[in-house]
């Protein structure tokens, strides 16, 4: 029997199963961006597949903490355009 892998939101904190919520890592070329195949190789960082959280994220910089990095308007302009395009929300 296949075991879960409970993941915490950065957002709100909610566990969930690891599958079923957005991963974002931070790669070994110090790079961050959306993991859709869940494999990717570097410190990963989960949100839930809703709006608020993903909101929440950028605004309270969790991904800064969560990846132990800085993330520059860019990229996180880039990754929120992404995230907003795999759960197919039009962003207001």
């Amino acid at each position: 029997m296949a075991t879960v892998k409970m993941r915490q939101c950065i957002s709100c904190k909610a566990e969930r199963d690891g599958r079923e919520m957005l991963r974002i890592v931070k790669t070994p070329d110090n790079e961050i961006r959306f993991d859709a195949t869940g494999r990717a190789s570097g410190r990963g960082a989960y949100l839930c597949k809703n709006q608020t959280c993903v909101k929440n994220a950028f605004q309270r910089k969790a991904f800064e903490r969560a990846l132990h990095m800085k993330v520059s308007g860019q990229e996180a302009e880039q990754l929120r355009t992404v995230l907003f395009e795999e759960m197919n929300i039009i962003e207001e």
